[in-house]
Order: C-alpha cells, then sequence, then structure tokens
C-alpha cells in the first residue's frame, strides 16, 4: 500500500477515480469529531487540516512579533487582519513537503517530530514548577502522573518511527535540526548584548 489509509488504496482498485473521490467524501464524517475536539480556533466542525492551516501561521506570526523568526512574517493584513505573510509561507513549506515525497514519507521525516516537541513542552511542566515564585493560572490534573504518562507516549511515537522508518525519521530529525544553526546564527547578536 502506498498511503496509510486502507480504503484509499483498495478502493481504486475497484472504482478507478471517481472511487478515490467517494472514498474521500466517506472519511468526512470520521475527521469532523477528531477536529471539533482539538478546538481549532475559527474552525469548528471542519476537519483537522484546516485547523493546522489556522493555527500554524499564527505560531510563526507570534514568533516573528517576540522577535524569534523573521520580521515580515508577523505582518498583518489591515483589512482581513490575519497573518498573510506567514500563511503563504506556511503554503510555499507544505508546498515543498508536498512535491518531495507521498504521504506516508511527509509522516515519517516530519510529522512525528512534533511529537518530540509535545514531550518537550509537557517536560516544561516539571521545570516551571520547581522555579520559586512561580504560581500558574492553571494547574495541570493529575501532576505529575498525567504529564509523565504523556510525555513516555510521545516519546513511544519518537522511537516508534524510529523503528518503524529508520532512514526515513533520521531524515526528518535532520531537517528538524537544521533549524537549531539557522536560529543561533540569526540570534547571536541578541547573546552578545
Amino acid at each position: 500500500m502506498s498511503t496509510i489509509a486502507a480504503g484509499h488504496d483498495t478502493v481504486p482498485l475497484e472504482f478507478p477515480v471517481r472511487g478515490q473521490r467517494i472514498a474521500a467524501i466517506l472519511r468526512i464524517p470520521r475527521i469532523q469529531p477528531a477536529a471539533r475536539a482539538t478546538g481549532a480556533p475559527g474552525a469548528p466542525g471542519a476537519s483537522g487540516v484546516p485547523g493546522i492551516v489556522l493555527t500554524g501561521p499564527r505560531v510563526y506570526y507570534s514568533m516573528a512579533r517576540d522577535g524569534f523568526a523573521p520580521r515580515w512574517l508577523g505582518h498583518v493584513d489591515p483589512r482581513f487582519e490575519t497573518p498573510t505573510h506567514a500563511i503563504a509561507a506556511q503554503a510555499a513549506w507544505a508546498s515543498v513537503l508536498a512535491a518531495t515525497g507521498v504521504y506516508r514519507q511527509l509522516v515519517t521525516r516530519v510529522i512525528y517530530t512534533e511529537w518530540l516537541f509535545f514531550a518537550l513542552m509537557a517536560a516544561g511542566l516539571f521545570v516551571l514548577r520547581r522555579r520559586r515564585g512561580y504560581r500558574a493560572e492553571y494547574r495541570t490534573w493529575g501532576y505529575p502522573i498525567v504529564p509523565a504518562v504523556f510525555i513516555a507516549v510521545s516519546l513511544a511515537i519518537v522511537i516508534n518511527q524510529f523503528i518503524v522508518a529508520p532512514r526515513e525519521a533520521a531524515v526528518g530529525l535532520g531537517l528538524v535540526a537544521l533549524g537549531a544553526p539557522v536560529y543561533y546564527m540569526t540570534h547571536a547578536h541578541r547573546r552578545l548584548s
């Protein structure tokens, strides 16, 4: 099979092009509840993809406003009040990813790496709780068990990718790691001042 969705691979065998379209339409009801559970802003009831499209550029926008990404990513369209440059940058990057491989390769190369960062964010709870004077506005229910389990599951997903597709997983992690020297080169002046 060439994709993760078995139906997408088997339906075309029986019903060529029209079958693929029908299979895609039939998957929509499965996607909807997951999208609603994510609570993506501006996308109630939409699929998970629009949720990612809506939230991803806002991360780049915020990074630009805080000085951690190129300033032009922080541009907001005066009419629509949307981060148009960040949206365009994400669209360009998604196009590059789509042009370089099939869906499974994208998942094994790039998407799994998000779980590494999810684990790091959860680990940040342990660091924050130990800081003097830190007062959380919201306390995680089940601390420390819930974040520890989340970290373990997140790392299991990352490890699984290296077991299932070691070469592709290494390429993806390498792509992510390339961001570190770029970050340090573009922010060296901040450390010196």
